[in-house]
Order: structure tokens, then C-alpha cells, then sequence
């Protein structure tokens, strides 16, 4: 049970997590470059390969703690 909850609570949060941070990083990025009065036509705050990569990394670090934790 211990297991299941540290999962699914990650998972959650790393849900939660990575909306924020895309949404800040979109709105401060395009605040930026309003400010300098620069075009950055091939800027993403949605990077789809470095979101993979902090999946995979906080997957295993929750997988970790729950099997610690159980």
C-alpha cells in the first residue's frame, strides 16, 4: 500500500510540477524577450526530449523511495 501511495503521489506531483514549470517558463521566456525586443521565433517552453528525461529520472528516484519505503 505504502508502495501504490508513493507512486501515485509522484506521479501527481510530477504532473503538477512540470505544468508549472512550462507555464513559467513560457510566460517569464516571453516577458524576456518583450523586454529586449527580441523575435525568438525558435523558442519552446514545451521541449518535449527534457521532459522525457525529468520523467525518467524522477520515475526511478519515486520507484526508489517507495521500494525503501515499503
Amino acid at each position: 500500500l505504502m508502495f501504490i501511495e508513493t507512486i501515485i503521489l509522484g506521479a501527481t506531483s510530477l504532473l503538477i510540477g512540470i505544468t508549472i514549470g512550462v507555464g513559467l517558463a513560457e510566460g517569464i521566456g516571453q516577458l524576456l524577450m518583450k523586454q529586449l525586443e527580441f523575435a525568438g521565433k525558435g523558442y519552446k517552453a514545451f521541449y518535449l526530449p527534457s521532459i522525457a528525461i525529468t520523467c525518467v529520472f524522477f520515475f526511478a528516484l519515486f520507484v526508489l523511495s517507495a521500494i525503501m519505503n515499503s
